[in-house]
């Protein structure tokens, strides 16, 4: 069943772009098939406000900034902001967290908890550092040049991969080092290493964010790149997720109808583990209270698209979520849900439960149901 579930969850962007039924808009109804329950009442919490807590986010153009963004304006009271804050890559928004006056939260990619930089710099780092929430997951993009077809065409080559310690380094190295390729890697910027890939000075450039990342996304046709497909290995999926890259994320780069496939890592945010009961505990809980009570907010524009593949449920192995995140979704879980309202609700809720798809995101949702659309109207 657990097979089944995946599988068809990977093939869902490939059916729904290759059906114009199920390419219709429609709306995404919280019913009972949904990611989370509605939002408990309140809790009744005692903070020395007002209160600003810093989140430490990522370079300008990246998703961790827009993410940031979107959190400062719902998550927020006239007792507490959030104030984000510039990042340098996951492994130095950790070390912020732990070591910098100020920050109270971090974004920060899954595997750069894990990684060999983390284990010297952050010793017992996962003891120290609790996650409140996944987020979603950012995808890896290779983009190259047309004598590039392969990721085993860039052994022996230069690649650039993003100052050293940054995400998209972290996981680079990561990749090219489980699939046994010996690339050489560059520490030019994201910005910078575009522009070398451009003149011929790198064999290609790899950017880890959130699909479509601007960078990519704004490149004019004609440009002669295209993004190279990272194939699934078993050593990758230990930490890393499948996903694809469309025509609708990158029209220069993708034709229509062609998919790229390629792994992405969950993205995490992260809180210091502080005593329960302290102030900056009581601190954290209470933006908890309102991020998650307020998420269905962020489905609707002008929020970020990836807020869609996020479900509040998600755990994440070998990390320990805050007490205060789980006390809330415990809180959230024990409440009923909302009765279906239509025979079409009732029905593809029924088929939905019978294939085991009872826990997705937004996203997730939005096309299992045209899907199911479809398959109807195909009988």
């Amino acid at each position: 069943m657990q097979r089944l579930r995946i599988v068809l969850l990977m093939l869902l962007p490939v059916l729904l772009a290759a059906s114009p039924a199920a390419a219709q808009p429609y709306p995404f109804q919280r019913r009972t098939f949904r990611p989370i329950a509605p939002p408990p009442p309140p809790q009744t919490l005692s903070i020395d406000g007002p209160v600003a807590l810093g989140l430490m986010t990522g370079e300008l153009n990246g998703t961790f900034v827009q993410i940031g963004s979107d959190l400062s304006a719902v998550a927020a009271s006239d007792a507490l902001r959030v104030v984000p804050l510039l990042g340098k890559g996951s492994l130095q928004n950790l070390g912020d967290l732990l070591n910098l006056r100020g920050v109270d939260l971090a974004l920060a990619a899954a595997d750069a908890a894990v990684s060999p930089e983390a284990a010297r710099s952050h010793p017992n780092l996962r003891a120290r550092v609790d996650y409140i929430v996944k987020l979603y997951d950012q995808e890896i993009h290779v983009l190259a040049g047309p004598d590039i077809h392969v990721l085993q065409d860039l052994a022996g080559k230069t690649v650039n991969a993003d100052v050293a310690g940054s995400g998209t380094f972290v996981t680079a190295t990561a990749m090219f080092d489980a699939l046994h390729i010996p690339a050489k890697l560059a520490n030019d910027t994201p910005n910078a290493g575009l522009e070398r890939l451009k003149r011929g000075d790198v064999a290609a450039t790899v950017y880890v964010i959130g699909k479509p990342g601007r960078l990519f996304a704004t490149l004019p046709a004609g440009a002669g790149l295209h993004l190279v497909p990272v194939p699934v290995s078993d050593a990758m999926l230990q930490t890393y997720v499948p996903s694809t890259l469309t025509h609708a994320d990158y029209p220069a780069l993708i034709a229509e109808g062609d998919t790229v496939e390629t792994m992405a890592v969950p993205v995490l945010l992260t809180a210091y583990n502080w005593p329960v009961g302290t102030v900056r505990y009581r601190n954290l809980a209470a933006f908890t209270d309102l991020f998650f009570s307020h998420f269905q907010d962020l489905l609707q524009p002008p929020f970020h698209p990836k807020w869609h593949d996020v479900n509040l449920r998600a755990t994440v192995p070998g990390w320990t979520r805050a007490p205060y995140a789980q006390a809330w979704l415990d809180r959230a879980a024990a409440l009923p849900d909302a009765p279906a309202t239509t025979a079409e609700e009732r029905d593809f809720a029924a088929w939905a439960a019978g294939i085991g798809l009872t826990n997705i995101t937004p996203a997730q949702h939005a096309q299992l149901l045209g899907l199911w659309r479809l398959r109807q109207a195909q009988k």
